[in-house]
């Protein structure tokens, strides 16, 4: 026997539903998402920074001035990349937010049996684009905090 018309309404409705609370759980992975990238990536580079701040002040040791230098940089370059990570993660939650949101749309005019108005396509394709993003700054800021520490290392040990 097959489907009536309400059966389908049925079905989108309980399509729309699941989108709807999707939809929610998108925004708290969002907030999750950020407070994690900012607490890991900007703690573990900015601690580097004030670490060997600490030890330049406090120590009467010599050091290599020039590798020095470039762990500076490393870990300052590694807090900028957190950052980026960390803004890049949200905008890419906001987008794959708004494209379930035209998807949960599309679902309530399927209900009505007409055709789906909005494309989603080109809002998953941004949102896909910021998350790869994030996660390449993400990576860039671990391996910012390696050479870094590697070159802190260097500067210090004879």
């Amino acid at each position: 026997m097959p489907a009536s018309e309400e059966d389908f309404r049925e079905i989108y409705r309980l399509n729309h539903d699941a989108k709807l609370a999707e939809e929610s759980a998108r925004l708290t992975y969002q907030t999750d998402f950020a407070q994690a990238a900012l607490k890991n990536l900007m703690l573990v580079n900015g601690g580097a920074v004030v670490a060997l701040l600490t030890f330049i002040g406090n120590s009467q040791a010599t050091f290599d001035r020039a590798a020095m230098s470039v762990a500076f940089s490393s870990f300052i370059g590694g807090l900028l990349l957190g950052l980026a990570a960390y803004i890049l993660a949200y905008f890419s939650q906001a987008f794959f937010m708004n494209m379930n949101a035209l998807e949960r749309s599309n679902t309530q005019f399927k209900m009505v049996m007409l055709d789906e108005p909005h494309k989603t396509d080109p809002t998953r394709r941004i949102g896909n684009c910021a998350l790869y993003a994030a996660i390449g700054a993400a990576v860039g800021s671990v391996a910012a905090f390696g050479i870094g520490a590697w070159h802190a290392m260097n500067s210090i040990l004879p």
